[in-house]
């Protein structure tokens, strides 16, 4: 035995190494005798003698003289010098979820735009990081049940909330209570579609053979459309005019701080329609009415089809200024240099930040002013611009088709949609001019 342990402190590698050479050994026997409860995951000599790696041979070579050294002196197996949790070896025939999210999302990036991929990604990788396996065989009915649950208790904007930053999604979830703010039932309904939409792939693939899909089945609770997002009241209007951006020049350094606000208000744009806008879509038709192209071309991007139309440029907007500042720009591509698109190509980011999220140490402007965001009526956000204008046009009972021809909506009218023309720049200019608010508005620019 002394000359066991002699040899032992001038072999050139560490203890830990001898004890898992030691631990492999074991196995071996173990499994060439067939042990009716070897103490290890894998039970079949030919996958454990396959899933060896090279410096796995190795350790087995440096330790075989000295397991075999007392195997013989005590007669029997030899344990290891200390006892600790085997290294379980990768199974070749397993698939990970990874390699899988990988080769749906190439298959659907064939035919849809990269923002979408983007955010089916965010969504499977949420996924991943709350259920906390790595291969597709240890899915289950009550790991996904599991999934819903904790799915449901994410806070908003969770990447962007300094409170959470450099978390994991399982250490923000962690975080939260009964108290915490979480996501909205569509934003919910989102990742469950994408995920039911991936578990129906690895079926149809044959990666799964169980369909997991209907228990992600969401009853996503009814809300009226109008009702999601609130409309500014005449008050709200008032304190938002009220900070330095609209009532100084300091919206010079920014002129997106200005005027995007104010041409949502004023069209029913959305917020990324407004921000992309290059200078080249101001335009003038033959009988001098000024009007926004608002197109997909180059890479804008447009929400619907009917998202594509020329909106003619309301009244207020020309007294304010608007003409003058586009004029101003000369060579700008775009009408806001300062915005830049993300990797979704969105340019609104910063312009919804500034509004909902990040003003003068406060959480956005309507915080600043002191709005509240959440009513009975719906959330008060950027947003609440188009709504506020499409609101007021319904106040007015106003021609519904104007209505949707102005702010890029469905007719879902095939008489319109089939046959009927887009209405001239000519009556859509007198239609929009009626559109009036009561609050005060800004110094023009």
């Amino acid at each position: 035995m002394e000359d066991y342990i002699s040899q032992l402190e001038s072999m050139e590698c560490t203890i830990e190494e001898l004890e898992r050479g030691f631990e492999l050994l074991k196995k071996l026997d173990d499994l060439q005798l067939k042990s009716k409860e070897p103490p290890y995951l894998t039970t079949n000599l030919d996958d454990f003698v396959q899933g060896l790696t090279r410096y796995d041979e190795l350790l087995i070579e440096k330790s075989q003289p000295h397991y075999n050294a007392l195997k013989k002196e005590k007669g029997t197996t030899p344990t290891h010098i200390r006892q600790f949790e085997p290294i379980p070896t990768k199974p070749e025939h397993r698939t990970s979820i990874a390699s899988l999210i990988e080769k749906y999302l190439h298959e659907r990036s064939k035919n849809t735009r990269q923002s979408t991929i983007n955010g089916y990604q965010t969504h499977l990788n949420t996924l991943v990081g709350i259920v906390d396996i790595e291969w597709i065989d240890e899915l289950s009915p009550d790991i996904l049940r599991g999934f819903k649950d904790s799915l449901a208790k994410i806070p908003p904007r969770h990447k962007v909330n300094k409170k959470y930053k450099n978390k994991t999604i399982k250490q923000v979830l962690e975080m939260v209570d009964d108290n915490t703010e979480t996501i909205g039932d569509k934003t919910i309904d989102d990742y469950l579609t994408t995920i039911r939409s991936f578990l129906k792939w690895m079926l149809d693939n044959q990666y799964i053979t169980t369909d997991f899909t209907t228990i992600l089945k969401f009853n996503r609770k009814k809300k009226p459309q109008n009702k999601e997002t609130a409309v500014f009241t005449t008050d709200d209007l008032n304190k938002i005019f009220s900070i330095k951006e609209f009532q100084t020049t300091e919206s010079h350094k920014r002129p997106f701080r200005y005027w995007i606000p104010l041409i949502m208000m004023f069209t029913g744009a959305r917020t990324n329609e407004v921000s992309q806008l290059r200078t080249s879509d101001i335009r003038k038709t033959t009988e001098e009415i000024w009007y926004f192209d608002f197109n997909d071309d180059g890479n804008s991007q447009i929400k619907t089809q009917s998202g594509i139309r020329q909106v003619p440029i309301h009244k207020t907007l020309i007294e304010l200024g608007f003409i003058k500042y586009f004029e101003s720009l000369e060579s700008n591509i775009l009408l806001f240099s300062d915005l830049k698109p993300d990797r979704d190509g969105k340019y609104y980011r910063k312009v919804s930040k500034f509004f909902n999220e990040s003003y003068r140490g406060k959480n956005g402007v309507l915080d600043f002013v002191g709005i509240n965001k959440q009513t009975r009526e719906g959330r008060k956000v950027m947003y609440s611009f188009r709504h506020t204008f499409i609101n007021a046009m319904k106040q007015m009972l106003m021609d519904p088709q104007v209505v949707k021809e102005i702010c890029g909506h469905e007719k879902n009218d095939v008489t319109y949609d089939r046959y009927g023309e887009d209405l001239d720049p000519k009556t859509l200019k007198k239609e929009i001019d009626k559109v009036q608010f009561d609050c005060k508005l800004p110094p023009p620019w």
